[in-house]
């Protein structure tokens, strides 16, 4: 059960207590980073070919890979852009998995999706010191869902 702030004053009283002044409700922001967690966050046809074309927005150089298809490690330095794909071939056969890592082991890689239309799946990429330091994920199901992990 469940009270208002007003419900408990109002049960205080009735039990003879006498009343208190409550601190002020707790604003909660709620924050929802729908690109942190398993929640959908694109989706392209994975019948036809599929091009990820990344962008990296951060001060620091970041290594990328695919492990779905493997591919060779690559390296994309600040400010630079690289493509994984093409549109007229199905080179990226879904499932897709392509790894986002910092060289250092205290910095967080930030990942966003910003479109997947005509099937390709635009992505900008940053670093922080993180909270959670490490890699991030782009997944794109055999059904053509796009996650970030």
């Amino acid at each position: 059960m469940v009270l208002s702030r007003s419900g408990l004053a109002g049960l205080a009283l009735l039990a003879g207590l006498p009343a208190v002044a409550l601190p002020p409700p707790r604003l909660e922001i709620p924050i929802e980073i729908a690109q942190e967690v398993t929640q959908k966050v694109g989706q392209v046809n994975p019948n036809r070919p599929i091009r990820i074309e990344i962008t990296n927005a951060g001060q620091l150089d970041l290594e990328f890979a695919l492990t779905q298809p493997v591919s060779a490690q690559r390296r994309l330095p600040a400010g630079g852009e690289i493509a994984f794909g093409s549109t007229s071939t199905s080179f990226l056969p879904p499932p897709v998995y392509l790894m986002a890592y910092p060289e250092e082991s205290e910095i967080a890689v930030n990942m966003y999706v910003l479109s997947t239309d005509r099937n390709v799946v635009e992505v900008v990429v940053g670093q922080q010191a993180g909270i959670l330091p490490g890699g991030r994920t782009l997944t794109i199901d055999s059904d053509g869902s796009v996650y970030v992990f």
